[in-house]
């Protein structure tokens, strides 16, 4: 999406269908939560991710990641809200400009021609702000020489109609009153109401078959989703075969094949017996987590900008580690040695005691026979973080599917 700024100081994304900057602006200020009335709520946000050593703290790292995830879903539901308003604006203006073009094409040129042109523009229930945009657009109609329709050239992105901004609202609206119903099952089933566990273990049975049975129709469709995927809902049953069944959809799919962990030696990363590579997971994990939040500021913004229609945002400084893991390339065996040169920053920037964690007492222990030993302790623990990072590293997996 393009952003636009207005004399208001509200900037809209114009979206794919070039609708002008005030009928976005209408469209922001048409919205329920546009600037209401009263002193508007303190909302701290915080668009990276801070690191977490491994250990108990990780459930903090998932509670910052969900609460993100919480933002930015409520930014996109109201950059959406504000589109289909705003082409339902941009078709009626279109419409209007349609009865224009009616009065201009086909008349004459004589002085009661222009008197019943005149009045009936008048007649238009319209803001003179509105009728003048209607009139040059009809006049642009008119003068613009007509020109072939062309294809799309080669990585421009495709426009999207009316219609299809409207559907995908619609589809959201529908997700979202499936989502209130699944957290209503599952605060009941906690409780020890057996009938919803039924009834949400039946709401997964069936989501999950019909995605499977898609997935085999149409897997040229689905590949895209899962190649970006790091979770993927399987069918477990009493056959057993089903795991055979399950890694047969995956491995069609190329599930992960696009993901950090598809770049990753599994049994290395994963190992929770050697101190130094489970903080190489924690630190590739936040770096990657920060690559795509980070990676372009002007989204930032513009999600920012939907948030601050009813809060008083307070955008918490992003460090310049976490600027700078925006700009890295996806990880890779050639690229590690960047990624671990980073980490290192953001270690002693966010672990600042680093040589006192429990991970690392038996460096420590190595070192006490001399006087200075802090100074030295984490740069040991540092070079063996970045090695263990860069052991880490493979070629992406093989894809199967084209």
């Amino acid at each position: 999406m393009s952003g636009a700024a207005n004399g208001n100081g509200v900037s809209a994304s114009r979206g794919a269908l070039n609708i002008p900057s005030d009928l976005w602006q209408a469209a922001v200020e048409s919205m329920p939560w546009f600037y209401p009335k009263g002193r508007r709520k303190r909302l701290r946000v915080e668009w990276h991710a801070r690191f977490i050593p491994p250990g108990a703290g990780r459930r903090s790292s998932l509670d910052s990641y969900v609460k993100f995830q919480d933002l930015q879903n409520l930014a996109d539901r109201r950059a959406l809200d504000v589109r289909r308003k705003a082409v339902d604006l941009y078709a009626d203006r279109q419409a209007r400009v349609l009865k224009v073009l009616r009065l201009f094409i086909g008349a004459d040129k004589s002085p009661a021609a222009e008197k019943r042109r005149a009045a009936a523009i008048r007649r238009m229930s319209m803001s003179p702000a509105e009728k003048e945009a209607v009139l040059n657009l009809a006049k642009e109609i008119l003068l613009a020489p007509s020109a072939p329709p062309r294809a799309p050239a080669s990585g421009e992105p495709v426009r999207r109609t009316g219609a299809a901004i409207r559907r995908e609202g619609a589809w959201l609206d529908r997700q979202n009153e499936v989502d209130k119903f699944t957290m209503t099952l599952v605060k009941a089933a906690l409780k020890g109401d057996a009938a919803a566990a039924k009834h949400l273990q039946g709401i997964a049975q069936f989501a999950t078959m019909q995605l499977l049975l898609a997935c085999r129709a149409k897997p040229d469709v689905f590949r895209p989703v899962a190649q970006q995927a790091t979770l993927w809902p399987v069918i477990a049953s009493t056959n057993p075969k089903w795991r055979r069944i399950a890694e047969q959809t995956l491995s069609t799919l190329n599930f992960g094949s696009e993901t950090l962990y598809a770049r990753v030696k599994p049994a290395l990363a994963f190992d929770e017996h050697v101190p130094a590579r489970r903080w190489a997971r924690a630190a590739f994990e936040t770096l990657e987590d920060n690559r795509c939040r980070l990676a372009d500021p002007g989204e930032i913004e513009r999600r920012l900008m939907f948030l601050r229609c009813d809060h008083e945002v307070q955008l918490r400084p992003v460090p310049p580690w976490a600027a700078a893991a925006g700009r890295l390339p996806p990880f890779s065996i050639r690229t590690a040695k960047k990624w671990a040169a980073l980490s290192r920053e953001m270690i002693r920037d966010e672990v600042p005691q680093l040589e006192t964690h429990p991970d690392w007492a038996p460096v420590g222990r190595r070192f006490l026979h001399l006087k200075t030993t802090a100074g030295l302790v984490r740069n040991k623990v540092l070079d063996a973080i970045g090695s263990a990072m860069c052991s880490l590293a493979r070629e992406a997996l093989p894809k199967t599917g084209p």
